[in-house]
């Protein structure tokens, strides 16, 4: 199952379905959010099948895997496909 949010950000970086399944079989979970308020999810990052990399954020809702939201990591948030940009202080 996809959200809105999903289907919104996959169009927009012309993103297919098959692309997204592919990359989340062939993916590993980088980051785990067992405590986030609207229910645990986690954070895959995978290839898909034309070697770019793809992060996706899946949760469950009603004993069902959802794609909360997928998307390619770039600067500014990500360095690399696992290395997130420090944020810089802005009291210093």
């Amino acid at each position: 199952m996809f959200s809105q949010h999903a289907i919104e950000e996959s169009s927009k970086d012309l993103i297919e379905d098959e692309a997204i399944f592919h990359s989340i079989l062939n993916g590993e979970i980088i980051e785990s959010y067992p405590d986030d308020p609207r229910g645990e999810s986690c954070l895959v990052k995978g290839q898909m099948e034309d070697e770019r990399f793809l992060h996706t954020v899946l949760g469950r809702w009603a004993d069902q895997l959802i794609l909360i939201t997928c998307y390619i990591p770039k600067l500014p948030k990500w360095i690399t496909p696992t290395e997130r940009r420090k944020k810089e202080n802005k009291h210093e």
